[in-house]
Formats: structure tokens, sequence, C-alpha cells
């Protein structure tokens, strides 16, 4: 079990808004669409992303915004990718 002290507790809980508010403003402000409606959580250290996307490569656009923010120790993928189903031709 890791045990911090309070003051790290506490400096730790005052950069979770601020970590959350970059990592979802660096998806809100990319030019694919699709990664406007990704949510994320952080706790402890863990960046949560989750929502879904139609492509791999979305899913991947997403983990490199966010993976060069300071202070997210790692990342906890969870964007589901999401395949659209292909259209019949009658």
């Amino acid at each position: 079990m890791v045990r911090t002290s309070p003051s790290t507790a506490l400096a730790e809980r005052s950069h979770v808004p601020a970590i959350q508010f970059a990592a979802e403003n660096r998806l809100r402000t990319s030019n694919y669409h699709e990664l406007h409606n990704l949510r994320c959580r952080y706790r402890a250290g863990v960046l949560v992303l989750t929502g879904s996307v139609s492509r791999y490569y979305l899913w991947q656009v997403a983990l490199s915004l966010v993976q060069e923010l300071q202070g997210v120790g790692a990342i906890d993928n969870q964007v589901v990718v999401v395949h659209a189903p292909a259209s019949r031709n009658s």
C-alpha cells in the first residue's frame, strides 16, 4: 500500500481539475470532431479516457493528445472503437 503525506495528497487533489481540464481541452480543440465527446477523469496519477470513436486511428489520436500532459503518471484508455454497420444497397 502506498501512503502519501497530507500535503502530497492535497497537492495531488489540487491538480485534478487542471489535468482533467487540460486533457479535455486537447480533445475538444482537435480537428477530429469525434474526439470532442470523449470524457476524462483523473485520480491518483491516472488519467482515464472514456467514450467511443468510429476508428482505431482516432483511439490512437486521443491517446497521443493527452499522453504528454504534465502530472499524468498513466493513462487508462477505455475509449471503445465502434464500427458503423455496413450500409446495404437495395
